[in-house]
């Protein structure tokens, strides 16, 4: 089997749906080369993946560096590189004007996932300059049992326990906690539940699940903060209850059900609001199907 174009051929296969703004059609010209050429937006879009797959925004100094890498790149294996970028542009960055967390989660599930298939398509990834600034800022904490666990993955784990810790009123867990989790993970990751492990790789979106939950109607709130605070006393008792309001806020779990004359009631409020302001909404719409992506910037604000 002839060497993977990773990036671009990986997500060629994903065909994910979730991105940003549309390409636009004047990005200047950084670097030509065989009859393929890099743009401005090619760099800006492929700064933005790695950021997202890293799970922090870059300082100025790795984004320059990313920039550069990125540049010599192309300028050593253009075919390779064109077809990367585009691989962003087609499959993540295109005909979206923001991102949601939950749009980040399958993003980063999907690709972390591809990685994990086969070892020599991780091999491949740390070959390609996204690599190094992702595997620097996430480093792979596991790579067993046909998954990849990043220490994002466990940062999302933790932050669902702290999120709770503070509807409950009791200490969350210590950076030594964290630490020690991380540490010893791939001594016991063999050891856990497939339904332990499949949680923490997902704890990014099961997050987000939470969150939109949690941000859906008075009632479900209420159900939510009233459930956590009748089910833990201490710390020890977070990553319990952290993971049964995960499990209760995913699609058509309680809580949804639930609210769902209040949710229909609430339809109704906004139907009326928005037959009011319709001129106001197009207006907006327009000026956002005018507008180009801020450059590392993402629309509404950081993600993570």
């Amino acid at each position: 089997m002839s060497r993977i174009k990773s990036l671009g051929l990986m997500l060629l296969c994903l065909g994910l749906w979730v991105g940003c703004a549309p390409a636009q059609a004047g990005s200047e010209i950084i670097a030509r080369s065989g009859g393929y050429r890099l743009t401005e937006q090619d760099i800006q879009h492929g700064i933005m993946f790695a950021e997202v797959q890293a799970g922090v925004d870059f300082s100025d100094d790795d984004a320059d560096s990313l920039r550069e890498d990125f540049i010599a790149w192309f300028n050593s294996d253009p075919a390779t590189a064109a077809e990367s970028f585009a691989g962003v542009t087609n499959n993540y960055l295109r005909n979206r004007t923001k991102f949601s967390q939950t749009d980040l989660a399958i993003m980063r599930y999907n690709y972390w996932a591809v990685l994990a298939k086969k070892s020599e398509t991780f091999h491949d990834f740390k070959t390609e300059p996204w690599s190094r600034l992702i595997l620097q800022l996430n480093p792979v904490l596991v790579r067993s049992h046909g998954m990849i666990i990043t220490q994002r993955d466990v940062d999302w784990l933790f932050n669902s326990q702290d999120f709770i810790a503070q509807i409950a009123g009791v200490e969350p867990p210590s950076q030594e906690d964290r630490d020690r989790y991380a540490r010893r993970l791939a001594s016991r990751f063999s050891s856990m539940s497939d339904q332990e492990r499949e949680n923490l790789r997902r704890s990014q979106s099961r997050l987000a699940a939470v969150h939109m939950c949690m941000d859906g109607t008075v009632r479900t709130k209420a159900a939510m903060v009233a459930y956590i605070r009748d089910n833990v006393q201490s710390t020890d008792d977070l990553a319990r209850v952290a993971r049964q309001i995960e499990d209760d806020s995913q699609y058509q779990a309680k809580y949804n059900v639930a609210s769902k004359t209040e949710k229909l009631n609430a339809i109704g409020r906004t139907i009326q609001i928005t037959r009011e302001t319709s001129a106001i909404n197009d207006a907006v719409r327009r000026s956002l199907s005018n507008s180009q992506v801020p450059q590392r910037a993402y629309p509404g604000g950081s993600p993570y």
